[in-house]
């Protein structure tokens, strides 16, 4: 039983980066966006670490009052 269990481990979790992809450029593309999504999702919700980084500068720029888009000027 052992192996069994150590293979477990070997497996990736259920990820879609193409998902993933869609969501940040949504997020991007309709301010309205992300306030739906923070409903539904985290940070640890995304299996790509640029994501998880992506989504956390978007939401902290929603939270200061700043515009999120595909360019975001360094302020």
């Amino acid at each position: 039983m052992p192996d069994n269990q150590a293979s477990q481990f070997d497996r990736l979790p259920p990820h879609s980066i193409e998902a993933e992809m869609c969501l940040i450029a949504s997020m991007m593309l309709d301010k309205d966006v992300v306030d739906e999504v923070v409903q539904l999702v985290n940070r640890d919700s995304f299996f790509q670490a640029d994501h998880q980084i992506l989504f956390d500068a978007m939401i902290d720029l929603r939270q200061h009052g700043r515009e999120i888009d595909a360019l975001i000027p360094a302020h």
